[in-house]
C-alpha cells in the first residue's frame, strides 16, 4: 500500500503528499554510493540505500560488488586460520584504492558530469529513444541486411515463437523482415 500511495502522491490517510523532487547536484553527490560498502557490509542494505539515494548506477554497483566480494574473501581467509596476505589487510580492495587515486572519474557514471544535461529533467523519453531504441533499431536492420533470401529458417522460427505466455499478439515475421530491410 505505501508504494501505491507514494505513486499517487498521497499519504496513507488520503491527503495530498507530493513526492520529494530530486536535483542533478544531489544525484551527483549521492553517486559516491560505493563508499557505503564499508558501512553496510551487506549487498541488500546497499541496494536499499541506493534506492533511497536514487542512484541505481551499474558502475557504482560493480565497484560495490568488488568491495563485497573482497570482504567475503577476507572473511573466508580468516576462517581458515591462516595469516592474511598483505593485499587483504586494507578494508577496501587495492584495485579500488588505486582507481580512486589515479582515475577517480572511472569510478562514477560519466553522465553525472555532463554539462548541460540534467539527469532529472532530461532522462525519461529523450534518453530512452536516443540510447535504447536507436541502437536496437540500427543493429536489427544491420543484422537483417546480412541475411540472404535463402535463410527462411529465421522466418519459421519467428512464426513458431509462442507469445501466449507473454500476453502479447503473435509476431508477424514478414513485417519484421520488411521492417529490418528498410
Amino acid at each position: 500500500m505505501p508504494y501505491a500511495a507514494q505513486f499517487a502522491q498521497k499519504n496513507l490517510h488520503g491527503l495530498n503528499w507530493p513526492n520529494w523532487l530530486r536535483t542533478t547536484e544531489e544525484t551527483s553527490k549521492n553517486s559516491e554510493l560505493w563508499m557505503y560498502t564499508e558501512e553496510a557490509l551487506n549487498p541488500d542494505k546497499l541496494n536499499k540505500k541506493s534506492a533511497e539515494l536514487a542512484v541505481r548506477d551499474q558502475i557504482i554497483q560493480k565497484n560495490s560488488r568488488k568491495g563485497f566480494d573482497f570482504q567475503q574473501d577476507k572473511i573466508a581467509w580468516l576462517h581458515t586460520g591462516e595469516v592474511l596476505p598483505t593485499h587483504m589487510i586494507p578494508d577496501v580492495p587495492q584495485v579500488l584504492l588505486e582507481m580512486e587515486k589515479k582515475e577517480l572519474q572511472r569510478m562514477f557514471n560519466p553522465f553525472v558530469k555532463l554539462k548541460g544535461f540534467n539527469t532529472v529533467r532530461d532522462t525519461p523519453v529523450k534518453f530512452l529513444h536516443l540510447f535504447l531504441l536507436g541502437p536496437v533499431k540500427y543493429l536489427f536492420q544491420d543484422f537483417m541486411k546480412g541475411l540472404n533470401n535463402g535463410q527462411e529458417e529465421l522466418l519459421a522460427l519467428w512464426i513458431l515463437f509462442n507469445t501466449h505466455s507473454l500476453n502479447i499478439p503473435s509476431i508477424r515475421s514478414t513485417s519484421i523482415v520488411q521492417y529490418g530491410r528498410v
